[in-house]
This record gives structure tokens, sequence and C-alpha cells, in this order.
């Protein structure tokens, strides 16, 4: 990364703190060290209110301890420089085109190289709820970080909060480390798609929205990381994906803000939980994800879930090719396997409907599944289209029969191998006589 010991404060360009935004004095800074061959820009202690700005290659944004970089919350402020000179494709109206309305940021990168933001403790980026009524769902203003076409590109040590809509958005990358981050409130918490190369480890996501997201993904790892969401906890699709030593908890702490007052969505507040107009439960821990925006350059598949605990879900897993929801019609998954897996406090059935032509081999190896109480009766798994389905060293104490409903006669197989459940053996899998629906996520 060029002159990595090369490192100027934002105040040596005349930032200040305060309400005021600073973007054009904290760009010269991060110009400056870019076209001096790279190093560092440091965000000293204070709260410094920015719009759009420009990252570039070889560049390091260091936030001090107590350092707060606040994004603006007026839509002007977010007209990045390169937007001047973008290419008609990159400024048309849509989610992959990076100068687009929908692709607004606090911190964005483009084409760049050798990038990092890193936080010192007690270090902040604040979206401020930011507040566009012609942004996504009408309301939805920049994210606090998008990265497209970069590579080798980190992310550590500090927090987001309130972020106007995905607190990392990421596109066709490779080489992301997201590491020791806290995501509170807002939406999601990172979201890739078509990167390569992945790690997510030691965060803590507690979202209004998904905490892990994306899809057409390749050699994914998300480790140690603690989700709580109200949404989904993963939303996730991709191929060789390895979730592993993390803890899925619910309800959720913050809320969906879709579903909140339109009045508060433009104040930018959160309100109090014995206002918000919806129960803040965690929808489903993980749910597949692959919709039609993007092509799938690999099958996705080889997807690991292992060494994790789930508490108080609507749903542990929500896989649902039947046709009824927009993010699950792209390609779909090939296998999923869980090891290890402690679950509990369920409301709701396993959804494993698969699509008919690649049918779903899903093994589930040394896991305990428990339903909440009074849900006894809701079933462990709804299940179409599937390969093979075997359930080793399974223990399912609360359920009652069936335990599997599917809507597929064959050639599936349900293998039980030393499965631990009152439910008798021949009552554990029954044929559906009722029409398949699962409400979308």
């Amino acid at each position: 990364m060029g002159n990595a010991s090369r490192t100027v404060s934002i105040a040596d360009f005349g930032a200040v703190a305060g309400d005021r935004p600073q973007t054009a004095a904290i760009q010269q800074a991060i110009d400056h060290v870019h076209q001096a061959g790279g190093g560092t820009v440091a965000v000293p202690t204070g709260r410094f209110t920015t719009g759009g700005l420009m990252l570039r290659s070889n560049v390091t944004l260091w936030l001090r301890c107590g350092a707060t970089l606040a994004g603006s919350r007026e839509l002007a402020d977010y007209v990045t420089p390169d937007a001047a000179t973008a290419s008609e494709a990159d400024l048309a109206p849509g989610a992959y085109n990076p100068h687009s309305r929908w692709n607004s940021a606090i911190l964005k990168a483009c084409d760049a190289e050798n990038i990092a933001i890193i936080g010192e403790e007690g270090s902040t980026l604040d979206g401020q709820n930011a507040y566009d009524p012609q942004g996504e769902e009408n309301f939805r203003g920049p994210h606090a970080i998008g990265i497209h076409r970069c590579r080798n590109v980190t992310f550590r040590g500090y927090t987001v909060v309130n972020s106007a809509n995905w607190a990392h958005t990421v596109f066709y990358s490779e080489n992301i480390t997201a590491e020791n981050l806290r995501v509170l409130g807002g939406h999601d918490g990172v979201h890739f798609r078509r990167c390569d190369n992945v790690l997510v480890r030691n965060c803590l996501f507690e979202t209004g929205d998904d905490c892990v997201a994306g899809f057409a993904n390749r050699n994914v790892v998300i480790q140690n990381c603690r989700i709580n969401t109200s949404c989904s906890g993963l939303r996730f699709g991709g191929t060789n994906v390895l979730v592993e030593d993390c803890h899925f908890y619910g309800p959720g702490k913050w809320p969906h803000r879709v579903r909140m007052p339109q009045e508060d969505k433009a104040a930018g507040v959160n309100g109090s939980p014995e206002n918000w107009p919806h129960r803040p439960w965690t929808l489903s821990a993980i749910t597949y994800f692959c919709d039609l925006s993007l092509p799938v350059t690999a099958r996705p598949g080889n997807f690991v879930v292992r060494n994790c605990r789930v508490e108080n879900v609507d749903k542990f897993l929500h896989y649902n090719f039947s046709g009824n929801e927009q993010w699950q019609g792209g390609s779909p998954l090939e296998d999923i396997h869980f090891e290890n897996v402690e679950i509990s406090g369920v409301l709701g059935p396993c959804v494993v409907y698969a699509d008919a032509k690649v049918p779903l081999v899903l093994t589930m190896d040394n896991v305990t599944f428990r339903l909440a109480d009074g849900a006894e009766n809701a079933g462990f798994m709804q299940a179409a289209h599937f390969k093979f389905i075997r359930l080793k060293n399974v223990t399912l104490p609360n359920a009652a029969a069936p335990l599997i409903k599917t809507w597929s006669e064959g050639p599936g197989k349900i293998v039980f191998d030393n499965v631990t459940t009152p439910v008798p053996e021949s009552k554990r899998i029954v044929m559906a006589s009722e029409p398949f629906f699962s409400k979308p996520i």
C-alpha cells in the first residue's frame, strides 16, 4: 500500500467538528494521500459531519478513539466528485450502478484496491437515518459504506449506527475482510453480491434488517459473530460458505424501519420499543437468498453451518423455491449441512422447499432442535424436491408428530440415524394433503 507510514489528519486540511459538513476538506485529505502514493487519513476525536466521500486506492481511513463521522441528512451533500466524470452506465438507475441515487453512501469506493476503514475503540460511523422520500421503500437514504469493483478491502474496529440503508454494501469485489465491527440499528449489517474471498469475523450485528446478506458470492467465511435481527440473521447464498461459532438470538433489539410511522422515518428517529408498530421478532436465523438480478457464475452449494447456537426465532431455516418469494427465484441451492448446532425457542418448522430441477441434499449431524413452549405442534420440517435428507444424532425433545411433512412422493430419501424424539417412527413422516404455502420472509 504505497507509503503506509504517511499519515495526515483531516484537521490539517481544515476540517472542524460540528454539524456543518466538512466534505471538501476530508476529500482533499484523501486525495492528497492517494496522489502521494498512499497512506493514512486520520479522523481525530470529535464529531465530524460529511456528505458523500470517495475513498481511493492505497488509502486507509483511520477513525481515532472517540471519533464520529456523521453522514449529512441533506441528500444534496452526497453527490461525489467522481459522479461528474462517471460513465452513463454507472450513473443509470439501479443497484449495480455505483453512482446511481440508490448507491449514495457516506464512504464510497469504485475500482480501487488496497483500501481500509479502521476504527479505534469508541469510533463511530453515524448514518443519522437520513431520509430520502424517493429512495427505496420511499424512505431509505444513503448507505454508510458502498464498495464497487474493488479488491483488497478491510473494515475493522468501528461501530455503525443508524445507517440510512445498508451499513456495508459490497458489490463485484474480492478479498474482503470485515472484523471486530458493531452494527446497531439501521438496515443490513453487511451485504455482499458477486464477491469472492470474504471473511466476516468477531462482529456484533444488532440490526432491524438482515445482519449478513447477499448472493452470487464464492468462498465466504462467517466466524464468531453475534447475530440479532428483526428480519433474517443470514439472508445469504453462495458457493463454499462456512458459518461457524456464531450465536443467533432474538427477539430483535431494533425495529425494521419499513413498518415505522412515516413521520418517524422522516425525522430519523427510532422511537421507543413500546411505540413500535410490530413485534421485533427474529423471522429466520438462516434464509436462502438468490434472486434474478445477477447471473450466478458458480452453482450455489457447499453451505456449511457448524458450532452455532440459535435462540428465540420464528424459523431456523427458510428455503422456499415454491415460487412466491421475490428473493428466492434465481439459482437454487445444491446442498446445505449443519454440524453441532443447538437450536431453541423456535416457533415454526424449517422450510426446505427446493427446486424440482436441482433437488437438495440436506444433512444434520449432532443437532438439537427445541420448539418454543406452546409451539410443539408446529412440526420440525416442511420439505419438497430433495435428493437426500439425513438426520444423524439429532435430538427433537418436544416435537409432536409429524416431524417432516413432505410434498414430494419421490425419489428423495429421508434417513433417521440415531434421532431422539418422543415421536414414534411410524408417525415421523407424512405426505401433505393440502397445497404448500409459506409466508415470504
